[in-house]
């Protein structure tokens, strides 16, 4: 169970939900600080811009998706269940509303020097927090 404890009663019902926890079991209550992931602007701006260089470079939606994260946000390396080294791109969804600014600005730069124009939605400014 995950609560938000935006408010008092939000914290009053989360201490109630513990309150109702069988006391023959442990528990684990982890408590940090709500960082609000991107926007629902910028979702919209980066899904409409992904297809406009996915066909310019000849990639697919996924591959395209996973060419952003490599590049602009990283990976991480694990080891199989058969033993196998793997390599995976860091997620998106775990950037930060500035983080995700600084993700959409590095696409544009990318776009630019392809000579793509993307196109400009009317949240734009919102999604790039410039208002």
């Amino acid at each position: 169970m995950i609560y938000l404890l935006a408010n008092p009663k939000a914290k009053q019902d989360a201490i109630n939900y513990m309150l109702t926890l069988p006391e023959d079991g442990t528990w684990e209550a982890v408590m940090q600080e709500y960082i609000k992931k991107r926007t629902a602007a910028q979702n919209r701006l980066y899904h409409m811009w992904k297809p406009y260089i996915a066909k310019v470079s000849g990639y697919t939606l996924d591959e395209m998706h996973d060419e952003f994260k490599y590049a602009f946000i990283g990976s991480y390396t694990y080891t199989n269940r058969k033993g196998v080294l793997r390599e995976k791109p860091l997620s998106t969804t775990s950037l930060s509303v500035p983080d995700f600014v600084i993700f959409l600005n590095k696409i544009e730069v990318v776009a630019n020097r392809l000579e793509i124009t993307l196109p400009i939605p009317h949240d734009y400014r919102f999604a790039m927090m410039r208002e």
